[in-house]
């Protein structure tokens, strides 16, 4: 199976993955109350949705690809 060329994809706008939207379970997980506003490191970001979201409430962090 070949696999696919993320940058290419990405250029293509072939990004089924990236809603626009935080991830639902981490929107959740957050509301739980469990964790506390402070650092957040979001890895294999993408476009970096989680990592803004997280940002607008706060949060300090960064997104990697």
């Amino acid at each position: 199976m070949p696999q696919p060329d993320w940058n290419e994809r990405y250029q293509a706008g072939e990004t089924p993955w990236d809603t626009g939207e935080p991830d639902q379970q981490l929107a959740e997980f957050l509301r739980s109350g469990l964790i506390e506003i402070g650092r957040a490191l979001d890895i294999g970001c993408g476009t970096g949705t989680n990592a803004l979201w997280l940002a607008s409430l706060d949060f300090h962090g960064a997104g990697l690809t």
